[in-house]
């Protein structure tokens, strides 16, 4: 499917479905509204609560590439939920690292 790690996007297959997850705003503006929390600090206790409004529109919303119409029916068997989780916490590392670089004035 092809992530650019570079835009801090990261590849994850859920029940035999591959996405490409992002950090972009308008996603993580609408993962934010999606739950009704303010903050990304908030979001991500969500996240790690396992809290499965969070880790659904968390799919639904950073989802850059795959077929989120398939994500309602998911099967988290086998370890998904923990695989789903993980990818949503790599996006938040993700932002961290890039505004590290920025920082240190990588690109």
């Amino acid at each position: 499917m092809g992530a650019n790690p570079a835009r801090g996007e990261i590849e994850v297959t859920i029940d035999g479905q591959a996405y490409v997850l992002a950090p972009e705003m308008e996603g993580l503006a609408s993962f934010q509204g999606a739950i009704g929390v303010q903050g990304l600090g908030p979001v991500m206790a969500l996240v790690v609560a396992m809290d499965m409004r969070a880790i659904y529109h968390g799919l639904k919303c950073l989802a850059v590439k795959g077929d989120v119409d398939k994500l309602a029916k998911l099967s988290f068997a086998n370890g998904g939920l923990a695989t789903a989780q993980g990818a949503i916490l790599k996006v938040f590392e993700a932002m961290g690292d890039s505004s590290q670089k920025k920082a240190d004035g990588a690109t």
